[in-house]
């Protein structure tokens, strides 16, 4: 066990290296190579203490020496932002309280708190009065509980007897969906024949195709279970038609899911809420605060508009540890021990308020125009309608399909900002998304003049 002055020291020189971790708008945005890094852990004896100055120094090499910061300002990647200093700071003080959250009893001051975000982020949402949910790892522990929940309420008899006997219930979504939906769906006996892909429309969930594909398997004797809509994909950042699927899945009676780990962040906004126009709608809706609110990884959020369908998948009666007159979260979601993941949500909002997130979010959004302007004025060719969010994919038109990768590379290698590689419709092409609330104009101005230097040099 560290004595006080160990921990003392080991704060002291934690306090040093977040200088360098946490304001990541210098340096090279990614470094070192997968080989380095392998040869640099498997050479670190581990059978030897040494002082915290040195334990600290060695973690922070292994951090900004090798892989890609992704808290970097032009980190033009995916979605993981660096961190509010305050929801970092959070998650520090959380470590060492260490409270646990499976019960009220145990923590009734941290689990007050998520039932308040989660409330508050169900009325962004329009979700009513009658909302619930929990805080999550993320994205896709969300959007297997939403499984669950639809295959509580669409299968007879599920939560006592399963899928034994049951017709083969389906899950739809678009081609631009998350594959997490297919691994959640493969995971809980579904298979991956009941996942249907469906095709768009402007890269948009096409309703007329989920209404055929619906018709199809009932006609089959399969059991339509859950419609997976997505408010901001991936590659181009587009929200499905929210409003149009809710209605077709209020009248087939079958479970609407808004996965908006990425695009949720438009609910906190007066100015961008009205992309989401038709998620009030919704049976239920994830969104990861790890994207675009400014939570370090790990942090997603699950929100049902019918709070009680949550005791009804995951109610359970056990003989120990204390109990409360009100439901505890380890009954009504998918985790048993639980980390106080609010907290990294709560700190900034202490700090700033809904307001000043709101603001985040606005200034993300208004680089949304300007990167693609930037992208096609150095040269390249832009995929898919004008997004939503502030993404875009392109490609070289004057490159064959296995040359487009040298532009990553080229990018990657000049540390100066960093792209990442994608397929649009079966082809090879390349990716740029404002992720990080520290960019601006001047950075995405930069990535357009590396980017017009990569075609002429690469």
């Amino acid at each position: 066990m560290a004595s006080d002055d160990e921990l003392a020291e080991l704060l002291a020189r934690a306090l040093d290296a977040v200088e360098t971790l946490a304001v990541a708008r210098t340096g090279r945005v990614s470094a070192g190579s997968p080989g380095r890094a392998a040869r640099r852990v498997a050479e670190t004896d581990l059978s030897r203490a040494r002082t915290p100055r040195h334990a600290i120094s060695g973690l922070t090499r292994l951090l900004t020496e090798s892989g890609v910061r992704t808290n970097h300002r032009r980190h033009f990647g995916w979605m993981n932002p660096r961190p509010h200093p305050a929801a970092a700071v959070a998650d520090l003080l959380v470590s060492f309280a260490n409270p646990q959250l499976a019960t009220r009893a145990l923590s009734p001051g941290p689990v007050e708190v998520e039932r308040r975000l989660v409330s508050e982020l169900a009325a962004r949402m329009g979700l009513g009065e009658r909302a619930g949910g929990s805080f999550t790892g993320g994205g896709s522990e969300a959007n297997a509980t939403a499984l669950v929940c639809a295959l509580v309420r669409g299968v007879p008899g599920f939560a006592e007897g399963g899928l034994a006997g049951a017709k083969p219930p389906v899950v739809y979504l678009s081609e631009e969906g998350h594959d997490s939906v297919e691994k959640l769906a493969r995971a809980h006996g579904l298979g991956r024949r009941h996942v249907r892909w469906l095709p768009t429309d402007a890269r948009r969930l096409s309703v007329p195709a989920l209404a055929r594909a619906i018709d199809e398997d009932r006609a089959a004797d399969r059991a339509p279970t859950l419609v997976v809509s997505t408010a901001g994909t991936t590659n181009f950042g587009a929200i499905d038609p929210l409003a149009e699927v809710a209605a077709l899945c209020a009248e087939q009676k079958i479970w609407h899911h808004v996965d908006a780990a990425w695009g949720g962040m438009a609910a906190l906004s007066a100015r961008t809420r009205p992309l989401l126009a038709g998620v009030e709608l919704a049976d239920s809706v994830s969104l990861d605060p790890h994207k675009g609110l400014g939570a370090p990884l790990g942090t997603g959020v699950f929100l049902v508009r019918d709070a009680a369908v949550l005791e009804e998948a995951f109610d359970v009666q056990n003989d120990y540890g204390p109990g409360s007159s009100a439901p505890d979260p380890f009954a009504r979601s998918l985790a048993w021990s639980r980390r106080f993941v609010g907290a990294r949500l709560w700190l900034p909002l202490l700090q700033e308020g809904w307001p000043g997130l709101a603001a985040r979010v606005e200034r993300m959004f208004a680089l949304t125009a300007p990167l693609r302007h930037e992208v096609e004025r150095a040269g390249f060719t832009l995929l898919g309608p004008e997004a939503t969010l502030p993404v875009v994919c392109f490609r070289d038109p004057d490159r064959a399909d296995d040359a487009q990768g040298a532009i990553a590379r080229f990018v990657e290698q000049s540390g100066e900002a960093w792209i990442a590689r994608t397929r649009v419709d079966g082809r090879p092409a390349l990716r740029a998304c404002v992720c990080s609330h520290d960019t601006d104009p001047s950075d995405v101005e930069a990535l357009g003049a590396l980017l017009a230097r990569a075609r002429r040099e690469s």
